[in-house]
């Protein structure tokens, strides 16, 4: 999954670098946005391979982190149910008051 979307992120590329030049560089002239196009067309394979190398770097870390975010979660959950017990409350009629008396459940024990 992470390949397919750097794959995707890189055939996007020279779409979002010409929507860049023309949206970060609005107000320079005429000449020097068409500079920078061409310096990137001039290096566009440099460019191509640095951006897969660095979407990949980017995908890992959120990957990593992700991972990392599920074990700590499952984690916390698994000691509340470590310290967690059945408790059955029931009602004690041997007293006739009607007084509810908290017993831990013979049969989990």
């Amino acid at each position: 999954m992470m390949v397919g979307l750097s794959l995707l992120a890189l055939n996007l590329q020279g779409l979002v670098e010409y929507l860049l030049t023309y949206l970060l560089f609005f107000w320079e002239k005429q000449s020097m946005r068409i500079l920078l196009q061409k310096n990137l067309i001039a290096h566009k394979q440099r460019n191509r391979l640095t951006a897969f190398i660095f979407s990949l770097a980017i995908a890992f870390v959120i990957f990593a982190v992700t991972g990392l975010h599920m074990q700590v979660t499952m984690y916390r959950e698994l000691n509340k149910w470590a310290d967690a017990t059945i408790v059955l409350v029931l009602k004690d009629r041997r007293n006739g008051r009607g007084d509810f008396g908290f017993h831990l459940d013979p049969s989990v024990i």
